[in-house]
């Protein structure tokens, strides 16, 4: 039971943390303007509470933490894009729902997912291994907290 509530909090906390970011982007990136208002749909805090879930525990795998943070975040792309396409075909043009349409993007396939957003996926992911490793050491006591700051840096000089 205790780690089901574990999970289960990591899932919410995470989820809801993603919905103000594609808030925060979306306000600056599509709509830019200083009333920071944007739309977003509840259909993306399981997504990205599902994301950090699966990022988290891939990231448990001694092999995995090991890699080199370019290759830690280029596995997260992968992944986060693959549950785009996946969930975009599913939401998107199975269930009609319209929640983003890439095909006016350069690189997209179906319109589900494209390069640009493929390319913010692998910034993101540091963060998002930061975090689920923060919420374990803060929340769990499980592990030991680090800055955000070094996962940037490891990405930036290839370590």
């Amino acid at each position: 039971m205790k780690l089901i509530k574990k999970y289960f909090g990591i899932f919410l906390l995470s989820g809801l943390i993603y919905l103000a970011i594609e808030i925060i982007f979306k306000v600056i990136f599509k709509y830019r303007s200083l009333r920071l208002v944007a739309d977003t749909s509840v259909w993306m805090m399981p997504i990205g509470g599902f994301l950090c879930l699966i990022l988290g525990e891939l990231n448990r795998f001694k092999k995995i933490r090991q890699l080199k943070m370019i290759f830690q975040a280029l596995i997260g792309m992968i992944i986060i894009t693959a549950v785009e396409l996946i969930t975009g075909i599913i939401l998107n043009i199975i269930l009609k729902l319209n929640l983003w349409d890439y095909s006016h993007e350069v690189g997209n396939i179906l319109g589900q997912i494209s390069i640009v957003h493929s390319f913010c996926w692998f910034i993101i992911s540091p963060l998002v291994f930061w975090f689920d490793d923060y919420m374990k050491a803060k929340i769990y006591n499980e592990g030991k907290e680090y800055s955000i700051i070094e996962n940037y840096k490891k990405l930036l000089t290839f370590e």
